[in-house]
């Protein structure tokens, strides 16, 4: 039979901080399983970090010329692959190389990347939708309103019009 830690009550974990190194500012966060992902978005580091000893790696210091991942957001992974956002621009780069390859461009600026198998969903406060792409071809397949929202103000038909209240309810198009 094992012994708990003794540093831990009834041998469960407790919650802590996780403070990398050397960073300014994070923005995403993904995993693999053991390692954290999150994106410095002031020095453009593409980071791995080790939850368990805050040991913080930066896997892109040669594309750091480039300033590809200054200013990312929304940090997603999928299988062998990074997502991430960067003003409309969507991009993607294989773990092995972390070029970024352009994916797809949005009228508004971005605020969230996520991917699950074929379909990659991209957030846009602006907009107040987020947005279904095939990740194969590129193409939008599809739009559903965020959670929370509000598109458009509900508003009386005529205001005050007395004891009688219309509403009209916001455009679905």
């Amino acid at each position: 039979m094992s012994t708990p830690d003794p540093g831990v009550p009834n041998g469960t974990a407790r919650p802590s901080t996780i403070r990398p190194i050397g960073v300014y500012a994070l923005s995403g966060l993904a995993t693999d399983g053991d390692r954290l992902f999150s994106i410095d978005t002031v020095r453009g580091y593409l980071l791995s970090i080790d939850p368990r000893t805050n040991n913080t790696v930066i896997l892109n210091p040669y594309q750091l010329k480039d300033q590809g991942w200054m200013d990312a957001v929304g940090l997603s992974r999928w299988q062998d692959t990074f997502w991430f956002a960067r003003d409309e621009n969507v991009f993607w780069c294989d773990r092995p190389t972390l070029k970024p390859t352009f994916f797809a461009r949005l009228p508004y600026p971005v605020n969230g990347v996520a991917v699950w198998d074929s379909t990659v969903y991209i957030s846009s406060q602006k907009s107040g939708y987020i947005h279904l792409y095939d990740r194969n071809s590129g193409e939008l397949t599809g739009k559903f309103p965020q959670p929370g929202v509000v598109q458009k103000p509900w508003r009386p038909l005529r205001p005050n019009c007395g004891s009688v209240i219309r509403w009209s309810k916001p455009s679905t198009a």
